[in-house]
């Protein structure tokens, strides 16, 4: 895999400072200790090009992103002051620049992509209510109006379905390595049984946090558990959906609507659990990508040469998402952007 460039530091100079609201005090803060260790993060990643980001990178730029969520919901922009609609679009630009600074570390955010057209999911970290299109189109048309209200507000008599677990809640979805076997969190060998609601794949869900390096896994079940569940939608290094007969993979891939992983993803999740895994199990690492033979992917990522059978195995994956949403890229233009 070509190294990526490492982005600029993280520029809050122009979201102006405040003195009342608690959310820019912490996007500044953290963005400065985030600089101080994004320095030696460079050195580490000029060694190890694919190699898993330390947790205080992750906490630091997934606090910022929260703050970053919270303050663009405190009231429309055309509500504000000079000041505040000035900071409204610097946070816009800073979200861009902390996707870019996630794809560097080979992690990912949920998809926060402000084009009008988009499946956006950046809205439902900050409370579940805000999850799916729709929650997103009422975001828009709150966006145009001039009165100083939280956008929670609108959903103030909305409850959800949605299932974002606690620590403690995604311990009995933790699965685990014993050689190339998989286990779950009672150390019996898995078998998924699930069908995937993005995919539409006979298979379970899978994620890879970010700041544990913990794997999670369950079958997937439509507006109630979702990749995003897992972590409580923190980043991740990737996601997908993955089969697995009697403790051996079969086949895996970066299928996410909430994450969107890209290549990237994979390679890092191969440097760290490559090893664990069946090596005749197929892998997609790419949205409707071509399938390798794991062993030939994980030793010779894009120079390794597709496997027609695996891409057999993952034709109704294909079929089913024919037409259907692409890939964010790491680069977001347009739509809110011109507030």
């Amino acid at each position: 895999m070509p190294s990526i460039e490492p982005p600029e530091p993280l520029n809050v100079s122009k979201i102006p400072a405040s003195m009342k609201n608690e959310r820019i005090k912490f996007i500044h803060r953290d963005a400065a200790r985030y600089n101080v260790h994004f320095q030696m993060a460079k050195v580490q990643r000029r060694l190890n090009p694919n190699g898993p980001v330390e947790a205080r990178i992750v906490d630091l730029l997934d606090s910022i992103f929260k703050n970053a969520i919270a303050y663009m919901l405190l009231k429309p922009p055309a509500s504000r002051g000079d000041k505040g609609q000035q900071r409204t679009q610097a946070i816009i630009r800073l979200i861009d620049d902390i996707e870019l600074h996630a794809q560097y570390h080979g992690i990912k955010f949920l998809v926060s992509s402000f084009e009008e057209n988009q499946v956006n999911y950046w809205l439902e970290r900050e409370d579940r209510k805000f999850y799916g299109d729709e929650a997103y189109k009422d975001f828009l048309k709150w966006v145009e109006t001039t009165e100083k209200t939280n956008f929670k507000d609108t959903y103030a008599g909305v409850s959800s379905k949605l299932i974002y677990l606690t620590e403690s809640g995604r311990q009995k979805y933790e699965v685990h390595f014993d050689g190339q076997l998989i286990r779950d969190s009672h150390d019996k060998l898995i078998t998924t049984s699930g069908r995937s609601s993005f995919s539409n794949l006979d298979a379970d869900i899978y994620v890879c946090s970010a700041r544990t390096r913990t794997i999670y896994s369950a079958p997937s079940e439509a507006g109630t558990l979702h990749h995003s569940s897992f972590m409580s939608g923190e980043p991740v290094i990737v996601a997908g959906d993955w089969v697995i007969e009697n403790g051996r993979l079969v086949y895996m891939n970066t299928a996410s609507g909430h994450y969107r992983p890209t290549i990237g993803n994979m390679r890092t999740f191969l440097s760290l659990y490559g090893g664990f895994l069946n090596p005749q199990a197929w892998v997609q690492p790419l949205f409707k990508g071509p399938v390798f033979k794991l062993r030939d992917y994980w030793l010779f990522g894009e120079a390794a040469k597709p496997d027609p059978k695996g891409a057999e195995f993952a034709r109704p994956f294909v079929a089913a998402n024919e037409g259907g949403a692409q890939p964010v890229q790491a680069e977001n233009t347009g739509g809110y952007r011109n507030l």
